[in-house]
């Protein structure tokens, strides 16, 4: 709380001490990683909705089976590939540190300085994530913790679709035709077309799954805001982001320069908001708990 009032530029001289003393220097040293239970209670915006995020995580599969491209056409050439573990490179070596420390199974990395850009998801399987030039030199390991972490917030099974149908649009086809799947909702031509071709892509277990969240979809009034959906997705990857690098100053920054993801998403002075409220949150306090970054006066 001393680092948010440092941050708003209203702590006093004994706040600001406090701060300077027990700041971390440098990148955290956790010594636990989150589990499903830290990321849904408390990594998730509480307004995201979850029975959505839920049938999204049960069609992803199908969707990016609809969108694939092979490697090469995704730009990622053996040669390219580094194992994060094992890489000398200071973004690789922060890849694999970020993934271990968010619970999230490690994608490929490709990294290529030869072309620029910088971190995005290709359609591929498995799955991957590219890296042009722009991010391999002139960051700083923190500004690196924030960018990866929000990033690989994505490979969360209810977030991945987003990298495949980026507007709200898309998504709400994609909701619809989840519905359809299971018979929720009433016969359209488009739709049903949509619906079938996701249907050779689903296995029985996820064709069940869709009918019970369906069905408590439809319970809860049948309704959704796709568009807050997604900003509420984006802010969870802020979140990610900031809690593993750890710095207040360091997201805000980045929240800048990024701009917006996307037509619906929430202005940058917005999410730096959000993300304030979220540093002197119970939630936040629980999460460094679970990562062993808590500060220890003893």
């Amino acid at each position: 709380m001393a680092g948010t009032l440092v941050f708003l530029k209203q702590a006093d001289q004994e706040q600001k001490q406090y701060h300077e003393q027990y700041r971390t220097k440098g990148p955290i040293r956790p010594s636990g990683k989150l589990d499903e239970e830290r990321w849904v209670v408390d990594l998730m915006h509480p307004e995201q909705d979850w029975v959505v995020s839920k049938i999204f995580a049960q069609i992803w599969p199908a969707v990016l089976a609809l969108k694939i491209q092979s490697d090469a056409d995704a730009g990622l050439s053996p040669k390219y590939q580094v194992d994060p573990n094992n890489h000398t490179a200071t973004f690789s070596r922060t890849f694999g540190f970020v993934s271990q420390v968010l619970g999230i199974p490690t994608p490929r990395l490709f990294l290529r300085q030869d072309a620029q850009g910088g971190l995005v998801h290709r359609p591929v399987y498995p799955l991957a994530s590219l890296c042009g030039a722009t991010l391999l030199s002139g960051f700083q390991p923190i500004d690196l913790m924030f960018l990866v972490g929000r990033h690989l917030s994505d490979y969360r099974p209810e977030h991945y679709i987003r990298t495949l149908l980026p507007s709200a649009s898309e998504l709400k086809v994609a909701l619809m035709a989840a519905l359809r799947l299971v018979n929720l909702i009433p016969a359209e031509a488009q739709l049903d077309e949509f619906a079938q071709r996701l249907r050779r892509h689903l296995q029985p277990p996820q064709l069940d799954a869709l009918g019970t969240l369906g069905r408590r979809f439809m319970a809860g009034g049948a309704r959704t805001d796709v568009k807050k959906w997604l900003q509420m997705v984006e802010l969870t990857a802020c979140r990610a982001g900031f809690l593993v690098a750890n710095d207040l100053e360091t997201a805000a920054r980045l929240i800048q320069a990024l701009g917006p993801t996307g037509p619906v998403d929430l202005p940058p002075k917005e999410k730096i908001k959000e993300l304030i409220l979220f540093s002197i949150s119970e939630s936040y306090f629980r999460l460094r708990k679970a990562l062993g970054i808590q500060i220890s006066l003893g």
